[in-house]
């Protein structure tokens, strides 16, 4: 729980360009520079998910990018915002009202609709007749109202109250009131989405650092390790973790053939299922679930569906948390219509090196392997007995396992692991049930390669 938390926070930070470019959108659509508004008001224009939060976050972006400045809290306006109601015409509040009223009427000439943006608003020209419409928005500083009326501050803002008591506008005081300059005007965005990606993942990477802080068996050794301080000992013994007997956490380390199965087998689902996907998804496809998320997409059909049903749905997506440590995936967010509603949420996809691994391309490859007993459910290349297995057979099986794999563009393995590659050769099946009764030779498998094995096996049995 602590993890998504922390997750959701690292999300908000780092916002999918998508909403970046709606926010710049909706700022340099404005017309005038700068631009004064509150954030509850510049969330509309992202998903109902994006919140105020959200718009701080892109603002941020914006900001780092280059695109806009933020405007100092001491330069900024309070916003008038008018309902289209008549306002008051005596007393404080009709004097404060009917001066606003002639700023807004008077903006509407000039290039700017906040009065000049940060300098005074024009005095010379005549106040034009009528009234401003409704949403029509002013920034008005209350200091410089008090000083046009001959007013004291606090009477301004009073007068600013009644009239909002009255709805005849509404009153965002400058703290309230974001000012935002357009650097860039009229141009398109273009923004470095893989620096901002690149931003995400080291944030994610310290969040996991810190995660593995707390569960190291030894803290001083975690401390020094992540800070690439040398150390002559195993244990310091003398923090919590030392005292309590805690073991120490295995480093990345190379696989074990029956550990790099299973890897190979995420990899090589993932693959086919061409995007990023969640890793609930993603470890819902490859235990077997035929949950409506699933079949939606027609998952079920792919070769690769159930390849780990011996497997729990919470293991197969701490294999992918190890994977997305070790760079095989790249772990982003994504926004996209569900049920005409966009929902934004984390995804994972094969990075380079991901392929690289599941292609067996990737010679110094490691990561920790979280399975412990259960990778040899999933994965475990068991060998048959040696004296049950024909030699040559099994040479030939290969050959015939290499040329399916080249022609299909999948990995040796998902035509057929090396231990049903032993189980064809010590059995020597002939016939399509018999071929159905060895290891891993499932229905789909003997569907789409069981003829050729058939076609070989027969051949080598006529000798």
């Amino acid at each position: 729980e602590d993890r998504r938390t922390q997750e959701f926070f690292i999300d908000s930070a780092h916002p999918p360009a998508a909403w970046v470019h709606a926010l710049w959108r909706e700022l340099d659509g404005r017309g005038h520079s700068p631009v004064f508004a509150t954030l509850e008001s510049l969330a509309r224009v992202l998903p109902d998910e994006g919140g105020e939060r959200a718009v701080s976050s892109c603002l941020g972006v914006l900001q780092r990018e280059g695109w806009t400045r933020r405007v100092a809290p001491t330069d900024r306006p309070g916003l008038v915002t008018f309902t289209g109601r008549t306002g008051e015409t005596t007393g404080l509040r009709g004097r404060v009202y009917a001066h606003l009223r002639d700023m807004a009427l008077q903006a509407r000439g000039s290039s700017s609709a906040w009065g000049g943006g940060l300098g005074p608003p024009p005095a010379t020209p005549p106040a034009p007749s009528g009234a401003p419409q409704a949403g029509e928005t002013l920034g008005a500083w209350p200091d410089r109202l008090a000083e046009e009326l001959d007013l004291s501050r606090e009477q301004v803002l009073a007068a600013l109250r009644g009239l909002e008591e009255r709805e005849v506008l509404t009153w965002a005081a400058p703290e309230r009131a974001g000012g935002v300059e357009i650097l860039r005007p009229g141009a398109p965005l273009e923004l470095d989405e893989a620096r901002m990606r690149q931003r995400r993942q080291r944030e994610l990477r310290k969040l996991q650092a810190m995660i593995d802080y707390g569960r190291a068996g030894c803290r001083r050794r975690h401390i020094l390790d992540h800070f690439g301080d040398s150390r002559t000992w195993e244990r310091c013994g003398a923090c919590d973790g030392c005292r309590e007997g805690r073991p120490i956490a295995a480093a990345p380390r190379p696989l074990a053939p029956d550990e790099e199965v299973v890897v190979r087998k995420v990899l090589s689902c993932m693959a086919r299922m061409e995007q990023p996907f969640s890793p609930a998804l993603v470890a819902r496809v490859l235990t077997g679930s035929r949950d409506a998320s699933v079949t939606a997409w027609g998952f079920e059909r792919l070769p690769t569906f159930g390849i780990l049903r011996q497997l729990t749905q919470k293991e197969v997506e701490s294999v992918l948390a190890e994977l997305v440590r070790a760079g095989a995936l790249a772990r982003d967010t994504v926004t996209r219509e569900i049920e005409g509603r966009s929902r934004s949420f984390a995804v994972v996809g094969l990075t380079k090196l991901g392929r690289d691994v599941m292609f067996q391309r990737a010679e110094d490859f490691r990561m920790h392997m979280p399975l412990g007993q259960a990778v040899a459910a999933a994965g475990t290349v068991r060998p048959t007995t040696p004296q049950a297995v024909a030699g040559d057979l099994l040479v030939h099986l290969r050959d015939v396992r290499t040329r399916l794999a080249r022609a299909e563009d999948v990995p040796a393995y998902v035509v057929a692991p090396n231990r049903t590659l032993e189980d064809l050769a010590a059995q020597r099946p002939t016939t399509r049930p018999a071929l159905l009764r060895v290891h891993g030779m499932g229905p789909e498998r003997v569907r789409r390669f069981g003829v050729p094995f058939l076609d070989a096996i027969r051949a080598w049995e006529r000798g």
